[in-house]
Formats: C-alpha cells, structure tokens, sequence
C-alpha cells in the first residue's frame, strides 16, 4: 500500500483489533458515563484517544456507584394491591 509519502510500512489489518478494542470500551465508558450524569467525563471520553487506556481508568476507578431506590414494603405491598384492583376479572 502506498501514501502520498511513498510505501506504507504497516499493514492495515493490524489496526483493526486496536480499533475493536478501543471502540468496544469507549462505548461501555461513554454509556456509563451519561447514565451516571457526568457530563465533563463524558466529554473528555468522547474526544481523547487513548486505546481504551482512559476508559478502563474511568470504569474501574473514576466511575460513581449506581444509588440502587428500593421502595419500602408498604409501598410495593399497595403496588401490587392497587395492579390488583385495576384488573377485571373474567
């Protein structure tokens, strides 16, 4: 293969498990990322290029842990009570 500088000396098929693998994390960062609202990482993830470098950083120790609301059991016993109620009964 040649450029406009004369002979390439690498073969493209070597880039395409880089470009995978880099892909592959900067999705799962980006997603991350916007799920857990943190605008400013989001957009240093989007434009820096690292080879999936700063998005393994990211996910393993930058991320926030996921706040997990769990309603109360008088809460879900009504839920379901009030699924109950909407129903009709054949």
């Amino acid at each position: 293969m040649y450029n406009i500088m004369g002979y390439w000396p690498f073969n493209p098929l070597y880039f395409v498990p880089i470009l995978l693998w880099s892909l592959a994390w900067k999705g799962i960062a980006l997603w991350k990322a916007a799920k857990h609202e943190q605008k400013a990482w989001f957009v240093a993830l989007l434009i820096v290029n690292t080879v999936g470098l700063l998005e393994i950083a990211y996910i393993l120790f930058f991320q926030k842990t996921p706040v997990i609301v769990a309603k109360k059991p008088v809460q879900a016993k009504q839920a379901v009570a009030a699924k109950k109620k909407g129903r009709k009964r054949k």
